[in-house]
């Protein structure tokens, strides 16, 4: 009997773990029980097998495949044992175990009792004189595929290897299909501000304001402002309006034509924002859309992108956003050379707002008219034909002069019911809190010596100029020069004296530009301002007249001249409405917190002298009377309203011829001033000393202090109550 062989005994569940419950124990080869053990194991593991290729591995023998008569030889038909010669038997090659069989449900792994992972690894077998030799190909090959599979969280791989970067594939791509799953999307980086993120804010308002312009339409213009207000609220002003610039700019840069629907719809809504976001946003608008203009008309490729900003340009004009002066800029540009582009450009400017042009500066309108025709007949003189699209232009603006403009020509009717809808919209924009009333007087000089002489139309950006090249002649330079100084002397004055906005400052330039008041008053009349533009003329008159050292009496012959065309006593009630507000700069009446005009404690003695002089010239002439007292409790007046009426009174007094004079002056006013301007007489102007020291003066003040008291007794219930 053969020696058994020594060794570890393992314990059963260390056994367990490692796969050898299974494997019978090796005692003699003689052991009778031993050897029913291992038949008795063969026959499980042929029951358990199922494929063919299980079948071929469960029986393979040191590399060899046994052929199926010796498969049979082992087991007879009645299940008996064979009787071959136990000890000339090699010893039995190690168990491989079968691959569980594919199920959907995993199978839980118990608990392994190893420190670490556990592998898949096979027991030593018993030396055979097959297996001694050497390991066969087929063997290495099955130990190989079993390794390769094997998976073991400890396991470190080579970072350069395949199966490394086919995992990190793999993982890479369920990380892909989980955000896309839960919708995450990959941003793009910012070419700039890549720190802050102010890109992404860009990108954001681009996206965002995109979305209100698709959506634009007649029925939510005002809505789309709204929210187009908000993101000026909760956004950079300037960053709004440059995103904002580009896309309408956008819109109209189209190679082909676009339709007057269209054209109308968005400069609307471009006027509707200027109105409410202020001038800062139309002038930027406007200096942008000269330079897209300018490049596309300089280049053929632009397609009707020009005509498209043109159109836009002249439906502005329509809106009230700009004013005449560049759209005639615009047509003498075009007038002095008369291409084929250029005549098609005019011919939309007058189609557009023509009629508009005509009514705003007629006289502008005719020189326009004589243009074209002399350099029609220069254009004939040069041998060259005249195109019959000129010729069409010439007899429209000659038809447009004499307000003979065809139906054909004009807009259609549909066009100036959708124009009409518009101006409807942007009416309903009054009942608001608005920045700006008034249309945008740029002059195309003006943007496109921006840089030398500064941007007059918004606050703060006005400068002397740039030096100039050296180039240049001394005399040209010279005069450059002395014209940048005179404009920015004359917006800087105008601003010294409180005139801030662009009307104001018109009007400032039309009257300080004058040498006389008669030259003043035709220049005021040639602004063509509209009736409520009109009460700015008194405000910008007092306020010159109040900055004088001394009364000038310019001023009040000025307002003569003006109250005296048609149209006068509108003129004469914007002089009431202007004294009213300067009682509010006194403190009186002053708790109208709306009001723009505050009281102001530094209103000096001499404006009050120069105002209260003013008005007293106008009552004189009888242009206006006592009757805008009414609005001041004479009682309770303030230091400075008392020293007003105090001079106002005293100055009415001196300047009547006589007691008769005196009697028409104070008839006039109404019976509820009547007693307490009585009252006032007697209090503070009889015993004025503003008379001056002369004795004569002063006894000339109280005697016609007397007649006025007297007219003031005698109106009583029959007083002016009209006033």
């Amino acid at each position: 009997m053969s020696r058994q062989k020594q060794g570890v005994r393992l314990p059963h569940a260390l056994q367990k773990e490692l796969g050898l419950d299974g494997v019978p124990r090796h005692k003699s080869n003689t052991s009778r029980n031993g050897r029913k053990e291992r038949r008795a194991e063969k026959h499980r593991r042929k029951l358990r097998g199922t494929a063919g290729g299980g079948e071929r591995q469960r029986n393979t023998e040191g590399g060899k495949q046994r052929s199926a008569r010796q498969t049979e030889a082992e087991f007879s038909d009645d299940g008996s044992v064979g009787t071959e010669d136990e000890s000339d038997t090699a010893p039995l090659p190690q168990r491989i175990p079968p691959a569980p069989p594919k199920s959907s449900v995993t199978q839980q792994q118990p608990k392994s009792i190893l420190k670490k992972p556990r592998s898949r690894i096979s027991p030593s077998p018993s030396p055979s004189p097959a297996a001694s030799r050497s390991p066969s190909p087929s063997d290495s090959s099955v130990r190989a595929a079993s390794d390769s599979r094997a998976s073991s969280p400890g396991l470190v791989l080579d970072p350069n290897s395949r199966v490394f970067k086919d995992r990190q594939a793999e993982e890479d791509a369920e990380i892909l299909a989980l955000e896309k799953k839960l919708g995450l999307k990959k941003g793009k980086k910012p070419k700039l501000f890549a720190e802050d993120g102010f890109g992404d804010l860009l990108d954001e308002l681009d996206a965002e304001m995109q979305g209100h312009l698709n959506k634009l339409s007649e029925a939510n213009l005002v809505s789309i402002l709204n929210e187009i207000e908000k993101m000026y609220q909760s956004n950079p002003r300037q960053e709004v309006t440059s995103v904002l610039i580009n896309l309408l700019l956008s819109l109209f840069s189209d190679r082909s034509t676009l339709q007057n629907t269209f054209v109308i719809l968005h400069a609307a809504f471009i006027t509707a924002v200027y109105r409410v976001v202020g001038t800062d946003f139309g002038a930027e608008l406007l200096s942008r859309l000269v330079e897209r203009f300018k490049e596309y008309h300089a280049t053929p490729e632009g397609g009707k992108a020009g005509l498209n900003l043109m159109s836009l340009l002249a439906n502005l004009f329509s809106f009230n956003m700009i004013g005449s002066a560049i759209v005639y800029d615009y047509i003498y540009q075009f007038l002095s050379s008369l291409t084929e582009t250029n005549t098609e450009l005019l011919l939309r400017i007058i189609r557009d707002c023509g009629l508009q042009l005509r009514t705003d500066d007629p006289v502008a309108l005719k020189a326009a008219v004589s243009k074209t025709q002399t350099n029609a007949r220069a254009f004939e003189a040069s041998g060259q034909a005249v195109s019959v699209r000129t010729k069409f232009l010439i007899e429209t603006i000659v038809d447009l002069k004499n307000n003979k403009m065809r139906e054909s020509t004009a807009n259609s009717a549909v066009t100036k019911e959708h124009v009409t809808r518009m101006r409807k919209v942007l009416g309903s924009l009054n009942s608001r809190s608005l920045r700006v009333t008034e249309p945008l007087r740029i002059s195309l000089s003006d943007l496109e010596n921006s840089e030398k002489k500064g941007k007059w139309w918004l606050v703060g950006a006005s400068w002397k100029g740039h030096s100039l090249p050296e180039d240049e002649g001394k005399s040209d330079q010279g005069q450059a020069k002395s014209e940048t100084a005179n404009q920015y002397e004359s917006v800087v004055t105008a601003r010294d004296y409180g005139l801030t906005t662009p009307l104001q400052q018109l009007i400032f330039a039309a009257i300080s530009g004058a040498e006389t008041y008669v030259e003043a008053h035709v220049r005021v009349t040639k602004l063509r301002l509209k009736r409520a533009q009109e009460p700015e003329i008194a405000r910008v008159i007092l306020r010159l007249c109040g900055s004088e050292q001394q009364y000038n009496p310019f001023y009040a012959h000025l307002a003569k001249h003006l109250c005296a065309i048609e149209g006068g006593k509108r003129m004469k009630k914007t002089f009431d409405f202007a004294l009213w507000a300067f009682f509010r700069r006194l403190g009186e009446n002053g708790n109208d917190e709306d009001d723009e005009e505050a009281a102001d404690d530094d209103v000096a003695v001499e404006e009050i002298n120069n105002i209260a002089h003013l008005y007293a010239q106008l009552m004189h002439w009888r242009i206006t009377d006592l009757a805008v007292l009414k609005v001041l409790e004479l009682q309770y007046l303030k230091e400075q309203g008392l020293l007003f009426v105090e001079m106002l009174l005293v100055r009415l007094l001196l300047l009547c011829k006589d007691d008769s004079d005196v009697q028409l002056v104070f008839a006039a006013a109404p019976s509820q001033v009547a007693p307490m301007l009585k009252l006032f007489l007697k209090e503070h102007v009889k015993t004025s000393d503003l008379a001056g020291d002369s004795e004569k003066r002063t006894g000339l003040l109280r005697q016609r202090c007397r007649h006025a008291s007297k007219s003031l007794s005698s109106l009583g219930a029959f007083g002016n109550d009209a006033a």
